[in-house]
């Protein structure tokens, strides 16, 4: 879980820092930024979605009698 949060971090960092570049220094392009800010908001939703998932089946686990 680790693994994915930090790749999920770096994602919306390389967005970030994309978009800085264009704003600040006029380096790269529009739809280099476009995609990366779509990369990050896409890794997020999966993420979450897997979370969502995961929290679910504890959640039913938790109900099962003992």
């Amino acid at each position: 879980i680790r693994d994915a949060i930090q790749r999920v971090d770096d994602t919306q960092a390389g967005a970030q820092s994309a978009a800085a570049d264009l704003l600040v220094n006029g380096r790269g392009d529009v739809h280099t930024v476009a995609l990366a800010e779509e990369s990050a908001e896409l890794s997020l939703d999966l993420f979450q979605q897997v979370r969502n998932k995961f929290v679910s089946a504890y959640q039913e686990i938790m109900k099962m009698p003992m």
